[in-house]
């Protein structure tokens, strides 16, 4: 292993005063840092995960993660961004180029901010750098927050853990590949590989394609609408080393996905409900952050919620039957989704045995 260094250029915020302004104006400034980014030759490296989708015998895609210490990385997917060049085109990098080369000139503070927001799976904490001052105007007379340190803390942590080289492409820090059933209750559903499970719908293990298979045809009560399916060919399982993947979270994902659904789906209707029902929406939004921040137990305890949505009725007034059988076919596919998901193993931490002959450690399968 080595080490590269690049200079980055990246955006921050600082609120100043200038005359005859009221408040604070906020600018955008550019700052620069060195950032020492790891790289290695795929024989350094522990491959956990090698996907293939085959079509006709043919490869279409192909999903690698590499596993260093107890994080998995995966190829940064480049083409969404890039940098000016002459003549005011975007000069792109296509997904498997040398970002060593590309990035040897300095990284702009527009890149740095894509590369952050890509990591951090949302809305960069950093602001539009393309218009970024190089200082402040020069009639600023007192400035109140300077955000150039916590901001260079963020880019230096986030750009040297998150990101390795291995020859020569970037990779960042990213979960296992996994099967997703995107659904869309007029549409239908289909099946995809999601590269980016955080972003995905309801998510099956490639190890358990059938079952994606198999709750993509059944579906749940109601919910046999048409099939996409764009997922033509075969999923190739090369390597899945169960031990360097670990657990895949699926249950606190669907159950947190699906919860998050019901919570956007029932809002417009919230000033029909009873304040039991609106009561129950709270506990739900308290269900999802508990499976979102990766609670074994959430999906579980969601269920009885769940269920009692579907079999006491949703209680909303007015609501046309058309609108309540979709809110219906919501909770239904909700329940489906955290039924069909395994139970995450409970890791126990390491701790001395009854027998004082050392450490233990073991996963224990909830029944």
């Amino acid at each position: 292993m080595s080490t590269l260094r690049f200079k980055v250029r990246f955006p921050y915020r600082v609120r100043a005063v200038q005359p005859r302004k009221r408040e604070p104006v906020t600018f955008v400034l550019q700052g620069e840092v060195d950032i020492d980014i790891r790289s290695f030759s795929a024989d350094q490296v522990e491959l956990a995960v090698d996907l293939v989708h085959l079509k006709e015998g043919k490869e279409i895609n192909r999903y690698v993660r590499y596993a260093v210490g107890d994080k998995l990385y995966g190829p940064h997917l480049g083409v969404q961004y890039g940098v000016a060049a002459p003549g005011g085109r975007l000069q792109r990098l296509e997904k498997g180029g040398d970002w060593r080369e590309f990035l040897s000139s300095g990284w702009s503070a527009e890149v740095t901010r894509s590369l952050i927001e890509e990591n951090r799976v949302g809305t960069s904490p950093l602001p539009a750098g393309g218009s970024a001052l190089d200082t402040l105007p020069a009639n600023v007379t007192k400035v109140v927050d300077d955000e150039e340190a916590s901001t260079r803390e963020l880019v230096m942590k986030v750009l040297g853990e998150s990101f390795i080289f291995v020859d020569g492409v970037l990779h960042r820090e990213r979960r296992a590949p996994q099967i997703e059933i995107y659904h869309q209750m007029r549409n239908g559903s289909y099946p995809t590989i999601a590269d980016d499970p955080d972003r995905a719908d309801i998510l099956f293990s490639p190890l358990r394609a059938q079952e994606a298979f198999k709750f993509l045809e059944e579906g749940a009560p109601g919910i046999r609408t048409k099939i996409f399916t764009p997922f033509q060919g075969t999923l190739e399982i090369r390597k899945w080393d169960r031990e360097l993947v670990g657990p895949l979270g699926e249950r606190e994902h669907n159950a947190a996905r699906m919860l998050n659904v019901m919570l956007h789906r029932f809002g417009p209707y919230i000033g029909q409900m009873p304040a039991e029902r609106i009561e129950q929406l709270a506990q739900m939004s308290r269900l999802r952050d508990r499976a979102r921040d990766g609670d074994i137990e959430a999906g579980s305890d969601a269920l009885p919620l769940l269920e009692g949505f579907r079999n006491v009725g949703l209680a909303i007034p007015r609501l046309s039957g058309e609108a309540m059988a979709e809110l219906i076919r919501t909770v239904e596919l909700a329940i489906e989704a955290i039924n069909r998901s395994p139970l995450t193993p409970q890791r126990i931490e390491p701790g001395v045995d009854e027998d004082g002959l050392g450490d233990a450690m073991a996963l224990i399968m909830a029944p």
